[in-house]
């Protein structure tokens, strides 16, 4: 049967070994801290943090060592990336600063509330034509109640209220102001002046007067 220390040894000599035991224990702590066995509790973890934010995406913590900040689809200046593609507005006007002295421009009278199909169709189908032309315009929205004065003086010129698109040639005089608004006509118009395009030259030259893309529009800036 064990007996305890207490039983076997005096008073002096069990303080001396209990002594030498706490001596004992922390040189074995100190060894296995030098070896990696025991970590210490304190120490900080820099490495990165992965932490999922609203709508499930991703964020990556990089903690002191950098300032990165990334969320999927979104790069540093606040722009999408090719995850998501931001697309060109087709309403945005694509002629730009103060019109030339002496010169054309083609004004597009389109609405983004537009209900019937067929108009809404044709809008889309006449901004392809000009997109591919590479012609400038000038849009002028229905819709926009900051542009309803501008919007009723063409429909005074064209005479058709409530109907898009509808496409009129400003002149510009010598000193850049605008000398008068010439209603060229809707979808079918557009469409017609853009079959000219492929004419030969033969036919061109045989037909002097004959009203093509090139010769109405070609010189809008």
């Amino acid at each position: 049967r064990r007996l305890s220390i207490q039983h076997q040894l005096p008073l002096s000599q069990r303080s001396m070994l209990l002594q030498h035991i706490i001596g004992r224990r922390s040189v074995i702590s100190d060894n296995a801290t030098d070896n990696g066995v025991m970590k210490n509790e304190n120490a900080v973890d820099e490495s990165p943090k992965i932490e999922q934010g609203e709508g499930g995406e991703d964020r990556a913590d990089v903690g002191s060592g950098g300032d990165q900040d990334t969320k999927n689809g979104e790069n540093e200046d606040g722009g999408e990336d090719d995850i998501g593609l931001q697309i060109d507005d087709p309403f945005r006007s694509t002629c730009t600063g103060e019109p030339v002295p002496g010169s054309n421009r083609l004004v597009a009278l389109l609405s983004r509330g537009v209900s019937d199909r067929s108009q809404s169709s044709h809008q889309q189908h006449c901004l392809a034509i000009l997109k591919a032309r590479k012609t400038p315009y000038c849009v002028v929205d229905g819709m926009d109640p900051r542009q309803k004065a501008r919007r009723d003086e063409l429909f005074l010129v064209s005479g058709k209220r409530g109907h898009y698109p509808q496409f009129f040639l400003l002149t510009y005089d010598d000193a850049g102001n605008e000398a008068g608004a010439m209603f060229l006509g809707g979808f079918d118009r557009l469409k017609d002046l853009n079959d000219t395009v492929d004419l030969s030259e033969d036919i061109l030259q045989a037909n002097p007067d004959f009203e093509t893309w090139h010769r109405l529009l070609g010189e809008c800036k």
